[in-house]
């Protein structure tokens, strides 16, 4: 039976052959396609174990291949058309070599290059398009290369030079004139024949400047007939003189033979007879019996096509259905008898080359494939990346050098990646008001108002700020300001600029004087002196302290600013213990009242003196 299963989920068993591992390979795989993958021992005696689990793998996806360069088709060629490919594109399986017109009719492939080198594609005389295309192993396609035009003779065929044809007559017909051509010479005929052109204008003498070419005669040899419509120089009531030239393969075109054929009365005008009722039937108007240069008319309803132009040339179709080459939508095409405006009707629109646009792209759904430019550059998408030097998005301002939430010189938020700055500000206007919060790559950060901000962080490190509010802890080696404290009142701890002393407050309204730990150091007499003093706060006037000298402690109290106590301890000066006239004494003693009334240096009844 059959193996049913999808070409890319077809596998073959792998045998286990050294026991340890195996190497597993699926061919024929899509690309950019995920695919779980589960394994199954096959055991010798038939029977298989449970599948393993999932395993989930994407193939890669594949780059487009390169557009064929290189290439070379020469413009004329004998029997054949020669395409040469110099090099072979990138990611390409193979490239297909586009003919048109001729045998190719609307376009085919006739040749397909696997490697670079040379091809030889069989033609008759004739004028062919050739195009080339790059296809990927799995048939994506690049976009087509230089378009070639190319002229090919028949084999054997000799191109003479033009010969000068006679035999021309002509008729007024409606809005126009008939000319006809006998297919003749007034010599003999020429091999290479390609066409004879045919020229209209206001001189019997073919004087430059006075005649322009209005038609083509592609038959040789034989009648040829076409209608020149109302034009530059064929205007009703005026002469019309139709000159003619001969023109062969290679493009060359014979002597103008001026006035072989005229009208003195220009085009042919409608009488009665031409638009009574029944007058106009379809029988009239085959073989472009009915031609005019101007047609006005409410609706035109066409069978089979319209045209502008001339086949496998410049012209614009318009089609229902395929009629021959010509397909059903609207096209334009280019001299060279390729489209650059298709609107195919099946939808979608493709433009080839440049044009200017002006109004509203409005696109209800779809995509947008390819990049987009704008306002001469300003604005593009490139490769999804897009580029603006202005413009708005939203209330966002866009320019050269930032990006504002407003148009005001000072918005709420700026990003300017000239100058490396972010700004934010909490009223936005004409000028820098209110309160800020700036970073740049040269002042570094500022938050507050005005010219000094309250709060700001140097580049180097270094931190300013005023009614700084901190909870948790504060690492760091220095902490410099005008002053610290706990609180803003009540009960709290203070260090005053000076950083000598630290203040205690006690939060009374009685206080006169806060609680303190100061240092001293000073010169008395021209000798250095330095001290520590811890005082309580006076509060109601009452308060004590502690003063640490380089030679002794000093404990004083005070209530009403009287001292109520005072102890000494000093180092060891000599003086005598009991009364005598030393300030400093030695061991411990207490004065008694026996000693006498007190007097300098020797305390007061009931002190305790300690001496060391």
């Amino acid at each position: 039976m059959a193996d049913t299963t999808p070409k890319d989920l077809q596998t073959v068993a792998q045998p286990d052959t050294d026991k340890n591992y195996f190497n597993f390979k699926s061919t024929g795989l899509k690309v950019n396609e995920t695919y779980a993958i589960k394994f199954q021992w096959a055991y010798p005696d038939g029977t298989k174990s449970d599948w393993s689990p999932g395993y989930f793998l994407t193939t890669s996806n594949e780059t487009a291949p390169a557009v064929p360069t290189s290439v070379t088709v020469p413009t004329t060629a004998t029997g054949s058309i020669p395409v040469t490919l110099d090099s072979f594109p990138t990611n390409a399986k193979r490239v297909d070599v586009y003919v048109t017109n001729g045998i190719f009719g609307t376009g085919r492939v006739a040749h397909s290059f696997t490697t670079a080198g040379t091809a030889t594609i069989a033609a008759p005389a004739g004028y062919y398009t050739v195009q080339l295309r790059s296809v990927s192993p799995t048939n994506v396609t690049s976009t087509v290369g230089t378009t070639f035009n190319i002229t090919i003779s028949d084999v054997g065929e000799t191109i003479q030079a033009p010969t000068n044809p006679n035999g021309f007559s002509s008729k007024r017909i409606l809005a126009g004139i008939e000319v006809s051509w006998a297919g003749t010479y007034a010599n003999n005929t020429f091999t290479g024949f390609e066409a004879i052109n045919i020229y209209a204008g206001s001189s019997a003498s073919a004087t430059p400047g006075t005649y322009e070419q209005v038609g083509v005669l592609t038959g040789n040899n034989v009648k040829n007939t076409i209608v020149v419509p109302l034009g530059t120089y064929v205007v009703y009531g005026q002469p019309v003189y139709i000159h003619a030239a001969a023109v062969n393969k290679t493009g060359a075109v014979g002597t103008i033979q001026a006035n072989v054929t005229n009208q003195p009365l220009g085009p042919g005008k409608a009488t009665d007879a031409d638009i009574n009722d029944g007058a106009v039937v379809i029988s009239k108007l085959a073989s472009d019996v009915l031609t005019v240069g101007n047609l006005k008319a409410g609706d035109i309803n066409a069978t089979s096509y319209i045209r502008a132009g001339t086949a496998s040339s410049a012209r614009v179709e318009l089609a229902s259905s395929t009629v021959g080459s010509v397909l059903p939508g609207f096209y334009i095409y280019n001299s060279a008898g390729t489209p650059i405006l298709s609107a195919p009707l099946t939808g979608g629109l493709s433009i080839v080359g440049n044009g200017t646009f002006t109004g509203n792209i409005t696109g209800a759904s779809g995509q947008f494939d390819g990049d987009l430019g704008a306002s001469g550059g300003s604005f593009t998408v490139r490769s999804g990346e897009i580029t603006a030097t202005a413009g708005k998005i939203g209330e966002w301002v866009i320019n050269n050098n930032a990006l504002k939430s407003s148009t005001f010189a000072f918005p709420s938020i700026q990003l300017d990646p000239v100058s490396s700055r972010i700004e934010l500000r909490g009223s936005p206007g004409a000028s820098d008001i209110g309160n800020y919060i700036k970073i740049d790559t040269t002042n570094g950060l500022r938050v507050g108002s005005g010219a000094l901000p309250k709060f700001k962080v140097d580049m180097n490190g270094v931190l300013s700020a005023q009614d700084v509010v901190v909870s948790g802890e504060i690492t760091g080696s220095t902490i410099t300001g005008s002053l610290f404290r706990t609180s803003t009142s009540g009960q709290r701890v203070e260090i005053p600029a000076g950083g000598y002393e630290v203040n205690f407050h006690s939060g009374s309204t009685l206080e006169s004087s806060p609680g303190s730990i100061n240092s001293l150091y000073a010169f008395i007499n021209g000798q250095p002196i330095s001290w520590l003093q811890i005082s309580s706060p006076i509060v109601n006037n009452q308060g004590s302290n502690v003063t640490v000298f380089p030679d002794g402690v000093l404990l004083n109290g005070v209530s009403h600013s009287v001292n109520t106590g005072y102890l000494q301890i000093k180092e060891n000066y000599s003086g005598v213990a009991g009364s005598g006239t030393s300030g400093y004494v030695r061991n411990i003693y207490i004065r008694p009242t026996g000693d006498g009334a007190p007097s300098t240096g020797t305390g007061i009844n009931g002190d305790l003196w300690i001496q060391y």
